[in-house]
């Protein structure tokens, strides 16, 4: 393991271990990965000074690594145009199966009264 000058210094190869391995575990891809932990790392140790004495650095870090890999995960759902037409055909399907719910008027309205997207999602993921 390093070398720390003292005790309130992390053991920097270690941790950044950690970090990588925590960051892999959400992105499930390594360049992300590699960039979120350094990321994180480097936020981490800039705001090393709001850090209290009684939180461990593997703890400090990572709250950076998880708030990192979500903003990279939004990123790329929103930068991703890959999967528009699934959910183009998503709805398609909403639309078909909705049809058939004319038997049952309260839920139809129910299903109706749903933001598009969380209608979209309903039908994607039943």
């Amino acid at each position: 393991m390093g070398e720390r000058r003292n005790k309130d210094e992390p053991d920097f190869a270690a941790l950044s271990a950690r970090i990588y391995r925590l960051c892999l575990a959400l992105l499930r891809r390594e360049d992300a990965a590699a960039d979120a932990a350094q990321e994180a790392l480097t936020r981490a140790w800039l705001r090393r000074g709001k850090k209290r004495k009684a939180v461990d650095w593997w703890t400090w870090a990572a709250g950076f690594a998880v708030r990192v890999c979500r903003e990279v995960d939004r990123e790329r759902r929103f930068v991703s145009g890959d999967d528009l037409d699934d959910w183009k055909s998503c709805g398609d399907t909403f639309h078909a199966a909705a049809s058939s719910f004319r038997s049952d008027p309260d839920l139809l309205a129910a299903i109706h009264t749903l933001p598009n997207r969380q209608r979209e999602v309903g039908q994607c993921h039943s």
